[in-house]
């Protein structure tokens, strides 16, 4: 009886292990993922936001066809969990993504900025 215990703990631990690793690859993975995604954290309410979703639009539309980089719309009065899950405490607020990095923009909110920050 010990033995079988003994082999079925090693099992275990071996399992254990396996785990461990697959997730330390896809950790790993995340961060060589090259596509870029741009949010846009904003509230229907917001005075900024309104004036920036023209510009917003444009943004969008010189983009769709782009594989490298995907922009999305988090409208953080509909799911206030995405906010505090990255901190969001001014509207609007735009963060780009790189696999497990992150930039958040700074300046101006005009097409030419934003394009200059999605490179």
């Amino acid at each position: 009886m010990n033995v079988n215990i003994y082999i079925m703990e090693i099992q275990i631990y071996y399992i254990i292990g396996l785990l461990f690793l697959l997730m330390s690859l896809y950790t790993i993975y995340e961060g060589f993922d090259s596509k870029k995604s741009i949010v846009l954290f904003h509230t229907p309410w917001c005075g900024h936001c309104k004036r920036l979703k023209p510009v917003w639009n444009e943004l969008l539309q010189k983009h769709k066809e782009d594989k490298t980089v995907e922009l999305k719309s988090i409208d953080c009065e509909a799911q206030p969990d995405m906010a505090k899950r990255y901190g969001i405490n001014s509207f609007p607020t735009i963060i780009a993504f790189t696999g497990s990095q992150q930039r958040t923009f700074q300046g101006e909110r005009t097409l030419a900025n934003l394009e200059a920050f999605i490179k």
